[in-house]
């Protein structure tokens, strides 16, 4: 297919920045070009303002093209230092917190004190590797999981991506980025895969969702359409202990980028932790996150404590 005018381009920019507030750059207009050449092909469509006003009218088309051009590489304990993080200095943080507050619980109303509650979100989970990860390091490394409810929502704005992640299974090549104990544990080896154990399956719920709703122009949308055919409208606010979002920042320009990361404060319990890609460090942004650090990992915590707000 004959290469897209310039002027073309910008209107599909346009398009599809208004759509999601993803954002390319002269670096990246190849990788739009190859997208939509490969969307028109798909739909039969040789002009490319016709299929330009086919965006306009069909958001299945346009989600589909969303896909194409946010396909990322990822795999097991991408980044190991926030798996370590994450199972040597958070985990036990929240499990000493929340143990406190269910003794004042306790304490205060005489009533045995609800089931302690762990929650995290792999925001850009592509095919699933991260949260299955998070979900891993989250056996291993509380000291009474099955006396918890962990909830681990896994979002993407690509659906096949999603679908291949709801499967668990992978190719017995990826079992070289995973540690010994997740080896023996958290997968077994059939075939020349390797599929995730059904205890850290159940505990991850995939959905389809689009970062830019965080902040749409008709309010914040909390709409998850899960891979299990079922569409829902879950409270996001204040609802987790940890955010993974990273590698996803470098899709949206600056003005959508600090946008992002203030609702993703808005998404955390105080005293919760954001990881972000080894690129995206926040000290560009406006914003009301402490830096933390463990070993070689850095990332990010919401002043306060526990899901009431005391402060420490």
């Amino acid at each position: 297919m004959t290469p897209l005018p310039g002027r073309a381009l910008e209107e599909f920019k346009r398009l599809i920045y208004a759509e999601s507030s993803l954002c390319f750059s002269r670096a990246r207009l190849h990788n739009l070009e190859a997208g939509i050449c490969l969307r028109m092909e798909a739909v039969d469509c040789r002009s490319h303002q016709g299929y330009l006003e086919m965006l306009k009218t069909d958001s299945r088309e346009i989600q589909l093209l969303l896909e194409h051009l946010t396909t990322r590489k990822t795999g097991f304990f991408r980044s190991p230092e926030h798996f370590l993080a994450l199972g040597e200095k958070v985990l036990p943080e929240i499990e000493k917190r929340l143990q406190e507050e269910l003794d004042i619980s306790l304490w205060t109303s005489g009533r045995p004190s609800p089931k302690p509650r762990l929650s995290i979100w792999s925001a850009g989970c592509a095919s699933g590797e991260e949260p299955y990860s998070a979900a891993m390091t989250v056996f291993e490394n509380l000291k009474y999981p099955r006396a918890w409810e962990i909830e681990i929502l896994a979002t993407d704005v690509s659906r096949d991506a999603l679908k291949k992640a709801r499967l668990g299974r992978y190719p017995a090549s990826e079992a070289s980025d995973l540690p010994a104990w997740a080896l023996e544990k958290r997968v077994k080896e059939l075939g020349g895969e390797i599929i995730v154990s059904d205890e850290i399956a159940s505990a991850v719920r995939f959905g389809l969702f689009n970062l830019s709703r965080l902040w749409g122009d008709a309010g914040p949308s909390s709409r998850v359409e899960f891979m299990d055919d079922r569409v829902e409208e879950i409270s996001l606010m204040e609802r987790f202990d940890v955010i993974f979002c990273r590698n996803v920042m470098i899709y949206f320009d600056f003005a959508a980028q600090e946008r992002l990361v203030n609702e993703l404060y808005k998404r955390l319990k105080p005293g919760g932790y954001l990881f972000t890609g080894d690129a995206e460090l926040l000290h560009v942004y406006k914003h009301s996150f402490e830096t933390a650090d463990y070993k070689d990992a850095y990332f990010y915590r919401k002043p306060g404590s526990g899901p009431w707000g005391r402060e420490s």
